[in-house]
């Protein structure tokens, strides 16, 4: 393999002092074994932080996570934030493998700056630790790498307004740790936190926390008798979970062995709220009891997500994100009185039925960007009258006393919704059929594949010269929100105060919708299928008529592409 060579000195420069002993004990097994492959994608490159923070496979290497990797990029984060006057810093970690130590690392290198750095001893969920950026006025470093599998670790970075960093600053960050080399943090990495800048807040606001999310919960309405089960997936929601649920009186039982906290994740491997088979031992306990629960969720290992199973005629039913998110709404803006210019807000490749919903109930909605940092912002800049987002991946938020998804509050929301409609003697499935019987059935489903950025390029530009039709469909409407400029941010137009983005969405005949978006960061394309406001299907038709869609709309695609 040629292209070893490119790389060789600086393979041969991590064999050195002062790179640890077990980094080099790693690359000189590579070396031995002729995996030159493997060492080229590890050097060939440094680790991007990108917009969204930084994320990738843990090991030697400048193209991987580590404890070098890691404290270049708070280096740089720090330099920038110096730059901005900000002085306070909060790092918060998952349960995965490696998570404690690299956390570590950010208190190191900030406190060793000079910057006032608050952490925990303890992994935490990354909505606590937006909710702590605010609290403390302080930037925000959370290491996780949310539902990936076990080999992956991350890095995410939160404004002090507990939303994700946005631009100008997610740019200028990237910029700023660019300039930063690996060997210049050699000596952060070794030094001892320094405790004038490092305090330990480990269970320090849990209370206040656990209390803000009680006063977005109607208390009354809660059955001493709902019964839930609780699969935290080996992950940070376990702690919180069982506060929130006892001070609610929530009967809660725990998946116990997923109870633990281990980042190898064993028996699931992906922990993705999205892929139903995630519940397979949960499912196992709630039939040893004889499906006695009302309801089964779960969290992934950060629990900023939540997934769900409900009871109907003593079985469980599967929700996606968007059937979870409807069953907010609704409940929400029938059960609770808002003000005027109150407003909710979900992504452009969440369910439409947000829009029929909002409109009964006088309320405004707003679609923003995929990614809940969008919603925050929105959040943020409006400044008053929020009641609910959601994002069809599921992530959920109840409240604006955070600036990201929240799977803790939802889950409490949502035994709030479980008690009330076990008093009307109803399930949460029967409650969803309430819903779609009143404004028609809303179905949607996504396909992901993994192509080069070439063939994704050629897919949008082809889609893009659509015009009549698309794939046989007629086409009623086209948006494409890379032809669209920032406009008013509140436009009577809910596209038209998007900015521009890479992203392509068809409203076809007879009640069809396909959006469609590159990643732009990682070799993936993402098509999001719906049905919209059908009235003559039931939900089982509409899984049959949604896939015979998404086969004929992707093998249009792939003929054309080929």
């Amino acid at each position: 393999m040629e292209k070893i060579k490119d790389v060789m000195p600086l393979v041969e420069s991590w064999l050195k002092e002062p790179y640890r002993e077990e980094f080099r004990n790693e690359l000189k097994v590579l070396i031995e074994n002729k995996n030159y492959d493997e060492l080229y994608d590890r050097f060939y490159k440094s680790l991007e932080f990108g917009t969204g923070g930084m994320r990738g496979i843990m090991g030697a290497g400048t193209n991987r996570m580590n404890i070098y990797t890691v404290a270049a990029a708070t280096k740089g984060l720090s330099d920038y934030l110096k730059k901005m006057k900000k002085n306070r810093v909060v790092v918060s970690y998952d349960t995965r493998n490696n998570s404690q130590v690299f956390s570590e690392i950010v208190v190191k290198v900030l406190s060793n700056l000079g910057i006032k750095t608050f952490y925990f001893s303890k992994p935490y969920p990354t909505p606590f630790l937006s909710f702590m950026t605010r609290k403390l006025n302080a930037i925000g470093v959370m290491i996780t790498a949310s539902h990936n599998p076990p080999e992956y670790n991350g890095y995410k970075v939160f404004w002090d307004n507990g939303v994700q960093v946005l631009p100008p600053h997610d740019i200028n960050i990237v910029n700023t740790i660019k300039k930063v080399k690996i060997y210049d943090v050699v000596s952060l990495i070794d030094s001892p936190i320094d405790y004038k800048y490092a305090e330990d807040i480990t269970e320090k606001f849990d209370d206040e926390y656990i209390n803000t999310i009680m006063s977005f919960i109607d208390i009354s309405k809660i059955d001493k008798d709902t019964k839930v089960l609780y699969t935290p997936l080996y992950g940070t929601g376990r702690d919180l979970m069982k506060k929130l649920m006892s001070r609610l009186s929530i009967n809660l039982d725990l998946v116990e062995e997923e109870a633990v906290f281990d980042g190898n994740f064993p028996g699931i491997n992906v922990p993705n709220l999205e892929e139903p088979k995630v519940f397979k031992l949960a499912l196992k306990k709630a039939s040893e009891y004889s499906n006695k629960y009302d309801i089964i969720i779960g969290t992934d290992p950060d629990a900023d997500r939540l997934g769900v199973w409900v009871k109907h005629n003593n079985d469980y039913i599967f929700l996606n994100g968007n059937q979870i998110g409807t069953i907010m709404l609704y409940y929400l803006l029938s059960n609770r009185n808002y003000k005027k210019n109150s407003y909710c807000i979900t992504t452009i490749v969440s369910s439409d039925i947000i829009e029929p919903i909002a409109k009964e109930f006088n309320v405004k909605f707003y679609k923003t960007l995929t990614g809940f940092k969008y919603i925050g912002d929105l959040i943020m800049k409006k400044k008053s009258g929020f009641i609910f987002g959601y994002e069809e991946s599921f992530g959920y938020l109840i409240g604006d006393y955070i600036g990201d998804k929240d799977g803790i509050s939802a889950a409490g929301l949502l035994s709030e919704i479980v008690s009330y409609i076990k008093s009307k003697k109803m399930s949460l499935y029967e409650y969803l059929e309430s819903i779609y019987s009143k404004y028609g059935y809303y179905y949607e489903s996504l396909r992901s594949f993994n192509l080069p950025f070439d063939k994704q390029k050629k897919i949008m530009n082809i889609l893009r010269g659509s015009k009549d039709n698309l794939a046989g469909y007629k086409i009623k409407k086209k948006i494409d929100l890379n032809k669209k400029g920032f406009k008013a941010l509140f436009s009577k137009d809910i596209y038209s105060s998007l900015p521009k983005s890479d992203v392509l969405m068809f409203y076809l005949e007879p009640s069809f919708k396909v959006a469609v978006r590159p990643s732009g960061t990682e070799p993936k394309i993402k098509f999001y299928f719906a049905i919209n406001h059908v009235k003559d299907k039931n939900i089982y038709d509409l899984r049959k008529c949604i896939e015979e869609f998404e086969n004929i709309v992707l093998n249009y695609v792939k003929e054309v592409v080929s």
